[in-house]
């Protein structure tokens, strides 16, 4: 049986809860959006696609490897912005600032990987937490323009002790992700 696997930083529960706070009033005059629910906030570091247990195995002695090597550190979530163009958004993210722990933790999270057997990344990596995707763009004008005062916005720092193996069920409501295995990082 295949497991579909990403492997993620779960954002703090604050944190969780002041950007649910912020993007709150948005939900209701965009339903064009389909919004991340705040339980579901997290910084992906690698999506592994559909897995089998050996391949689950693999991965599990990579992340080992990977959490001896690096310390905890945290992650500073501001401003909002939106993937493809501002104008035009398919995906609206909020940003990772001084991400260079976070970017040294996904590189040797690649490289290994590599070894065990998963493609590299084929384009550049960007930190980013994505808090919703339009399913049409035709109100993203408007909605822009409700993001300004976000763009600017501190949402907070949340701590990184540790790495996360997630699983992800799709349903009719929403993906239903969960903690397959938690690598605490111990450099």
């Amino acid at each position: 049986m295949k497991t579909r696997a990403f492997i993620a930083i779960n954002i703090a529960e604050p944190v969780q809860l002041e950007i649910d706070a912020a993007i709150a009033p948005l939900r209701q005059d965009y339903r064009g959006v389909k919004w991340v629910r705040r339980e579901n906030l997290h910084l992906t570091l690698k999506f592994l696609g559909d897995i089998d247990q050996g391949q689950v195995r693999r991965v599990e002695a990579a992340l080992e490897g990977v959490c001896a090597l690096h310390r905890p550190f945290g992650v500073a979530l501001m401003s909002v912005g939106g993937f493809q163009t501002l104008t035009r958004p398919k995906v609206l993210w909020i940003g990772v600032e001084n991400d260079t722990a976070m970017r040294e933790l996904h590189r040797d999270i690649d490289a290994r990987l590599s070894d065990a057997g998963f493609a590299r990344e084929d384009k550049p990596w960007a930190a980013h937490l994505t808090i919703g995707r339009l399913r049409d763009g035709g109100n993203a004008i408007g909605l822009m323009e409700k993001l300004t005062p976000l763009k600017t916005k501190d949402f907070g720092l949340s701590p990184v002790s540790a790495i996360d193996l997630m699983s992800s069920e799709l349903k009719s409501g929403g993906p239903i992700y969960s903690v397959m295995r938690e690598f605490p990082l111990k450099g």
